[in-house]
């Protein structure tokens, strides 16, 4: 099954596909026109009588106004399997021939030692050299302005993730938040309470509770209700805690409902009966990737 850290970046590409070309285009230089059109396409280069080949995003950029299309082939790895080339090389040519277009593959690497490993030139033959765009944490920008957080939250959630609250990156994204749609900027929320790494994870909890930000859903709600509930001095840890529980327990209810993943009262009450970090941790990530609400528990 696939995991959260494999699947996030996927989903902020498939909900906003602008933002791998805005990527390449600031990272690498890449000579795509600005505000050019991108679209989804069919990520299935199989041959369903032999192999499945299926990547985990295409998208087709419109480069001229003749309609000219660019494909990119977006790939998310957490670990380094060199057999991957030749694949994206299948990839690469069955989009080509498909499309009579020039075809790119772009790697995403949460680990900066994976992405290394992946951003050489890599030999299919005597002269035929794949290299791949390659985006590791360092090649993340650092998004601290909250109106390019509120223009691309995808990126601003991207750069949280990469860089934590360096240079006030968290802070912008969340100010940021308070300028689009509620529905996506609390599934966004959600997922970076999953994916932060923990001291950045209790900076944004902690932030919501206390409404520093302007940032308000019906989630960040009730973690501002759990935070004013604290008890006097000798409870308010444990007050802090159970609330941060709940809140947690309600994001997985969240994230099932923004994928439209159907969840009955048996289960919605033992999701919210759950106390427990680690528990907790692994029922966040399964939300984003079960396709039934069965197999969170399983």
């Amino acid at each position: 099954m696939p995991t959260l850290e494999h699947e996030y970046v996927l989903h902020l590409c498939r909900n906003r596909p602008e933002m791998v070309v805005e990527l390449l285009r600031e990272c690498f230089g890449a000579d795509f026109p600005a505000d050019a059109p991108v679209k989804l396409d069919c990520g299935d280069f199989g041959e369903p009588e032999v192999h499945e080949r299926r990547s985990d995003t295409a998208l087709l950029v419109q480069v001229d106004d003749a309609g000219t299309s660019h494909g990119l082939i977006v790939e998310s790895q957490r670990a380094f399997v060199e057999q991957k080339y030749r694949r994206w090389g299948v990839y690469s040519s069955t989009m080509a021939d498909r499309y009579d277009c020039k075809v790119d593959v772009v790697v995403f690497c949460p680990d900066q030692n994976i992405a290394d490993r992946y951003d050489v030139p890599y030999h299919l033959g005597n002269r035929y050299v794949m290299h791949v765009y390659v985006i590791g944490p360092d090649r993340v920008p650092v998004i601290d302005e909250p109106a390019r957080a509120a223009q691309s939250p995808e990126l601003g959630g991207l750069s949280a993730v990469a860089h934590g609250q360096r240079g006030g990156v968290i802070d912008a994204l969340l100010t940021g938040l308070a300028d689009i749609d509620p529905d996506r900027a609390q599934s966004y929320t959600e997922i970076l309470l999953a994916l932060l790494r923990p001291a950045d994870r209790t900076y944004v909890e902690d932030a919501v509770a206390v409404g520093t930000f302007e940032y308000q859903s019906e989630f960040t709600q009730r973690l501002e209700a759990k935070g004013e509930a604290r008890g006097e001095a000798r409870g308010e840890a444990k007050g802090k805690a159970k609330g941060k529980a709940e809140g947690r327990a309600e994001s997985v209810l969240s994230v099932l409902d923004a994928r439209e993943v159907a969840v009955d009262d048996a289960t919605r009450d033992r999701v919210l009966a759950v106390t427990d970090d680690d528990q907790l941790d692994a029922l966040v990530r399964r939300a984003i990737t079960v396709t039934s609400a069965d197999q969170l528990f399983e």
